[in-house]
């Protein structure tokens, strides 16, 4: 894809076949390619006015705010018995969940 230009929009460079194997898209009709390529030009235009943003001494991140794990204390405790596990269970063979094949063989 081409730089964008001044104005924030894409210039007539684009290559949006390339653009469009990439997403695996596949654009056949004249009116969709121009409405797709209007819509990547206006997306480019975004990240090129977030390209203006200063970010010196901002350090990346992953989330916009910190995240604090809020897990419980790893401390034993009572079990239910196998009865009460399969008590409610549709189908049950063996002391165990009966459930349908997933996987051939």
């Amino acid at each position: 894809m081409s730089d964008t230009a001044h104005d924030g929009q894409v210039s007539d460079g684009l290559d949006l076949d390339g653009l469009a194997h990439l997403a695996r898209l596949k654009i056949v009709d004249p009116t969709v390619a121009a409405a797709t390529r209007d819509q990547v030009d206006r997306l480019l235009g975004h990240f090129a006015i977030l390209r203006e943003v200063d970010t010196d001494g901002v350090a990346p991140s992953a989330y916009p705010i910190e995240i604090q794990n809020r897990m419980r204390a790893d401390e034993p405790s009572d079990t239910l018995s196998q009865d009460q596990v399969l008590k409610n269970a549709p189908q049950k063979r063996a002391g165990c969940f009966l459930v349908p094949r997933v996987v051939d063989g």
